[in-house]
């Protein structure tokens, strides 16, 4: 029996980054779903099956923690990756949220590296 392959929501406000990642991760086999919202990336999470997420942390609207809470409420156990381009972030603020960190301008390293964040 053949495995399906993960899924990611890879979730920003800015269409280039979106684009970045969706091909680097399709590049590794992973199925990706994008949002360029937290409305839509909560949407997403009600309605798909999801095994990690890429939030940006800093979106208009529903801020990157606004939809980390709301995706935590609709799926307790959903496994976010937080993205940001601040290099000194509070982690403790997130810690029960998130599985970790990737910076931002994304490199493609990074977005091969979250194998270990959807299994741990």
């Amino acid at each position: 029996m053949e495995t399906l392959a993960p899924t990611i929501l890879v979730v920003d406000d800015e269409e280039s980054n979106i684009t970045l990642l969706k091909e680097i991760l399709q590049w590794a086999g992973y199925n990706t779903i994008t949002a360029s919202n937290g409305y839509e990336a909560v949407m997403a999470y009600i309605t798909q099956t999801i095994d990690l997420t890429i939030l940006d942390m800093m979106m208009p609207g529903l801020s990157g923690f606004e939809t980390a809470q709301w995706i935590k409420h609709a799926r307790p156990n959903a496994r976010i990756l937080l993205a940001t381009g601040l290099r000194n972030i509070n982690e403790s603020h997130w810690k029960d949220m998130i599985v970790g960190l990737v910076f931002k301008p994304y490199n493609v390293e990074d977005a091969l590296n979250v194998e270990p964040k959807i299994t741990s």
